[in-house]
């Protein structure tokens, strides 16, 4: 199975960076479609949708997935999104 975790926010950056997580190392290469969702966060305003795939070697169980994030300039409390596989 896989686990996302909740994201790193690299500020400094301008990114989230998710950590996609395999419960137990794959044996071949395998390819995990992602994309981003909004919550209170909305893609366009506040981060910049992404979707694609990662790749997971054989013997790996992590893939980061790196999000911009959009500085709108007004002061917000925390707002979230997140980032689905399959």
């Amino acid at each position: 199975s896989l686990d996302i975790a909740a994201p790193v926010v690299l500020e400094g950056a301008g990114i989230a960076r998710f950590t996609i997580g395999a419960s137990q190392a794959f044996s071949e290469t395998t390819q995990v479609s992602y994309s981003t969702v909004s919550d209170s966060a909305v893609a366009g305003r506040d981060f910049t949708p992404v979707s694609g795939n990662v790749t997971f070697a054989p013997g790996q169980t992590e893939a980061t997935v790196d999000v911009a994030l959009i500085n709108d300039g007004s002061a917000e409390a925390g707002e979230k999104f997140g980032l689905e596989v399959g």
